[in-house]
């Protein structure tokens, strides 16, 4: 309805509008609910096809897309951005690239037979893992002040994180909470692609923020 007011009353180039929402389904309603809603208002003329509609992550990545090379110079790498030919994880290959690399995320079980003085079970260990790691990447969480916590759980899960970015690194590989955080440092710190986001979008809204 906010798009539409846009469009219809405020005479908002569609392609000014950015559109976000969580899943690709629910990113294709909203495009057939701003049709049918500018149909019913005798506008459906007006071309939302420049509009851009899509998931958070898919939007972040196509931010990262435009600058491959600068993102995430400093944060990802010391010395050289994301490039191009990286492949983005899906939650399922996500799951079979952390037991591909177990032992280095999570080390070997301790005394009572756990991984990080937690859980029991590889897949008990990446399960719980993932939803930790999403969390600290999210909320853009120093992995050096995890580490060293005086909590030996936190500092635990500090390492595997630390551990985990850098496999990410090093296979060229990113999940999903890793492409709304390497967005977002893009933005920060480059002024070229700050400054051509701020031009080319006047609107930005996310479904049921």
């Amino acid at each position: 309805t906010r798009t539409l007011n846009l469009i219809l009353n405020h005479e908002v180039p569609p392609e000014k509008i950015l559109l976000c929402t969580f899943t690709e389904k629910a990113a294709r309603q909203l495009r057939d609910r701003l049709n049918i809603g500018l149909s019913q208002c005798g506008a459906s003329g007006a071309d939302i096809h420049e509009m851009t509609i899509g998931t958070i992550h898919s939007v972040c990545q196509g931010i990262i897309d435009e600058y491959p090379n600068e993102a995430g110079v400093g944060v990802w790498s010391k010395t050289k951005g994301l490039g191009r030919g990286y492949m983005v994880l899906d939650e399922l290959q996500r799951m079979f690239f952390m037991m591909d690399h177990f032992e280095k995320i999570f080390g070997t079980p301790d005394a009572n037979d756990k991984y990080m003085g937690q859980w029991r079970g590889f897949w008990t260990a990446i399960d719980k893992a993932q939803g930790f790691f999403d969390k600290i990447t999210e909320e853009n969480i120093d992995l050096a002040k995890l580490r060293g916590s005086v909590d030996p759980e936190v500092a635990a899960i500090g390492t595997a994180m630390t551990a985990y970015r850098t496999l990410l690194v090093q296979n060229a590989r990113v999940d999903f909470a890793h492409l709304q955080w390497l967005a977002l440092d893009l933005l920060e710190r480059h002024e070229p692609a700050r400054r051509e986001f701020e031009s080319k979008f006047e609107y930005v809204m996310v479904d049921e923020y």
